[in-house]
């Protein structure tokens, strides 16, 4: 297996405004070392985050064999697909074009990916935006959350 890591990190929350519903900073995904798009890579993390959990989601729960998860800005995607003994294959490229990194993860480790960062991505938001709890970003991403979190546990009881 190889070491994954998805990344956030300098967050603009402009200035904390109520009702923000887009939020940019830098995005990427780390394997073994190699990051993709880059490690300053700049798109709307909200945005990002939102089509990768629903994406995620239907990849976990109807047990699909892969799917895509694509970055806002850019031609760049992470093309998912199982392996054999239910092991994740990521492929990090530009659409159309070579790969530019690829790794596998188990499946606990690959959910937890998108878990954890969501996480992270919301703490930030609470705490550097005013109200937070009440805009609809924090309302879709939350669900979005929680639906992985669940389809999560019961797959792997």
């Amino acid at each position: 297996m190889n070491t994954i890591q998805l990344h956030i990190k300098s967050l603009d929350f402009d200035d904390g405004i109520i009702g923000c519903e887009s939020i940019w900073g830098n995005i990427y995904i780390e394997i073994d070392g190699t990051c993709f798009p880059d490690n300053e890579w700049y798109d709307a993390v909200s945005s990002v985050l939102e089509m990768w959990i629903d994406c995620v989601i239907e990849f976990v729960r109807k047990k699909k064999e892969k799917c895509v998860l694509f970055f806002m800005d850019g031609p760049y995607e992470m093309q998912v697909r199982v392996h054999e003994n239910n092991v994740i294959f990521i492929a990090c490229k530009e659409r159309g074009g070579e790969v530019y990194a690829e790794g596998m993860a188990d499946f606990e480790t690959f959910v937890n990916l998108f878990l954890n960062c969501t996480n992270e991505f919301l703490e930030k938001c609470r705490l550097n935006v005013r109200d937070f709890e009440k805009t609809t970003l924090y309302s879709k991403l939350s669900s979005s959350y929680f639906k992985l979190e669940r389809y999560h546990r019961q797959l792997t009881r």
